[in-house]
């Protein structure tokens, strides 16, 4: 009778229930969400094209006021090669790539550029 009574014993403690290891996977299933909502990749992402996108920006705003104080208070003309001007004056280095967006690609005979017409 003991030794029936210490198998039983023995036999419940070896392993887990079907419901703790439900519950454990269930427990890692909320942290990983958890994590990969606090380290998303596509927003990561999203802001390194912002971060280039304003760069690009602050390298316009500094060539177009360089243009603007070595020529005596004029601006570059709004002809549709403005930026190209400004390389020509020597106040850009180079014509900055354009990010390609849904907005301005796509279409037919488009080259993706929004500087140059």
């Amino acid at each position: 009778m003991k030794s029936l009574r210490k198998g039983l014993a023995l036999s419940k403690s070896k392993g887990f229930t079907l419901i703790e290891l439900l519950v454990v996977i269930a427990v890692l299933g909320v942290l990983a969400a958890g994590v990969f909502t606090a380290i998303n990749p596509l927003e990561r992402l999203a802001q390194a094209r912002d971060a280039q996108k304003k760069a690009t920006i602050g390298q316009l705003a500094q060539a177009m006021s360089a243009y603007y104080t070595s020529n005596l208070g004029v601006y570059p003309g709004s002809s549709p090669t403005w930026i190209q001007t400004l390389v020509d004056s020597g106040d850009l280095k180079n014509i900055p790539p354009a990010a390609p967006s849904p907005a301005c690609s796509g279409h037919p005979g488009d080259s993706g550029s929004i500087y140059l017409s």
